[in-house]
């Protein structure tokens, strides 16, 4: 593999992202959607890669031992103490023990490089799947918030502006508007250090 690489197990690899991964991140963020319509056209495919431009969060993409894209990982707000890891994968390639390992491979390595007391990772309510691999990776459930999401895509419609911007944040709107009716609860975890270490 020829890119930067931040963390390896050696069959895990997990490179920050790159304009080589733009159309396995809109095909992930398609299958993950709650309105996956919304990623077939490439307005919505941009302003999805727009997103990682735009924002501070620090985004990873993350290869298995064949070098095939699996999915992305995220770490929100990382120059808090308490970052929050954001994990996707494509449809093939759950169920094969790869996110918790690359979540435990970035949370590592990402607390020997910065000022951490424990990770955040959430997860919506009625996920058990999701709830069950955040627990196999040792984080402790601590209680329940409102749904992130709705905020995410506020930012997104707050963030884009100008005439060539109005498809995307119609877009973001009309997502908006579709999600009112979703899940609103999410289980929050913490993942502390002595896990990883």
């Amino acid at each position: 593999m020829n890119r930067k690489i931040y963390v390896t197990d050696g069959t895990l690899t997990i490179c920050p992202i790159s304009e080589e991964d733009k159309e396995n991140f809109c095909e992930l963020n398609k299958q993950v959607s709650l309105t996956p319509h919304m990623y077939f056209d490439q307005i919505s495919k941009e302003s999805v890669w727009r997103v990682t431009e735009l924002c501070s969060d620090i985004y990873y993409s993350i290869f298995d031992e064949n070098s095939d894209y699996c999915g992305n990982l995220i770490m929100q707000n990382p120059s808090s103490e308490t970052p929050e890891i954001g994990i996707d994968l494509l449809e093939n390639k759950r169920n094969k023990g790869i996110a918790v390992r690359a979540i435990k491979l970035v949370s590592k390595k990402f607390y020997e490089e910065n000022t951490v007391e424990y990770f955040l990772i959430k997860a919506v309510k009625e996920n058990t799947h999701s709830r069950h691999m955040i627990e196999k990776t040792g984080a402790v459930f601590t209680g329940m918030e409102e749904s992130p999401y709705k905020k995410l895509l506020k930012k997104c419609i707050d963030s884009v502006s100008g005439p060539d911007c109005e498809g995307m944040k119609s877009r973001f709107e009309k997502e908006l508007e579709e999600y009112k009716n979703m899940p609103d609860n999410v289980c929050v975890y913490k993942l502390m250090p002595e896990t990883f270490m």
